[in-house]
């Protein structure tokens, strides 16, 4: 005789599904349908049926996965010793100059805890390479933006949007829009 895992009805020889609620079926007669299903449940538990209590092996792999994640994410994001992601909350560089290399130096500056010069480097069309630089101050949460370098003219190319710090409002390019020049335009 085979009962059901679930339900604990008897079925026939042969069968592999109960017909009352469609589970497997066990052939074992010294265990009951009950022990059956709590053998089942407890097939990957993380806590020894002993607890009371199980729960299943990939629950807390899962929890320690995203709290590392969250932990990650917290520390990168109000740790910036270099001061890069304060220029990136205030220059939104456009896709095509998107890619460039960013690079930082500690500097000295009067009237200031820390600062360090951060610069970024993109290739422009005609060009070349182009260094936007700045002197960053992290304690302050404040920046000092020193131009390009070489002195190309800004306005004619849509290099990055302004966000001012105050209102929040997004400046967009002169250039957007615009076709890039296809000589270097210098100031």
């Amino acid at each position: 005789m085979l009962y059901c895992v679930k339900c604990g009805s008897s079925v026939a020889e042969g069968t592999t599904l109960c017909l009352k609620c469609g589970t497997p079926v066990t052939g074992e007669e010294s265990r009951t349908a009950a022990e059956a299903q709590a053998a089942q449940s407890r097939k990957y538990s993380a806590i020894p049926p002993v607890y009371g209590h199980h729960v299943r092996l990939w629950f807390p792999v899962a929890l320690g996965i995203l709290a590392c994640a969250a932990l990650f994410t917290a520390v990168r994001m109000n740790s910036d010793p270099y001061g890069i992601g304060i220029v990136k909350r205030h220059f939104v560089f456009y896709d095509d100059y998107a890619h460039g290399t960013w690079r930082y130096k500690p500097c000295e500056a009067a009237g200031h805890q820390k600062c360090v010069d951060v610069s970024y480097t993109v290739p422009v069309q005609a060009c070349g390479p182009v260094t936007f630089s700045w002197e960053v101050f992290p304690g302050e949460d404040d920046l000092n933006y020193e131009g390009a370098e070489p002195r190309v003219n800004e306005a004619k190319y849509a290099f990055y949007a302004f966000l001012v710090k105050d209102t929040g409002a997004l400046i967009a390019a002169q250039a957007v829009g615009k076709p890039v020049p296809e000589t270097c335009q210098y100031r």
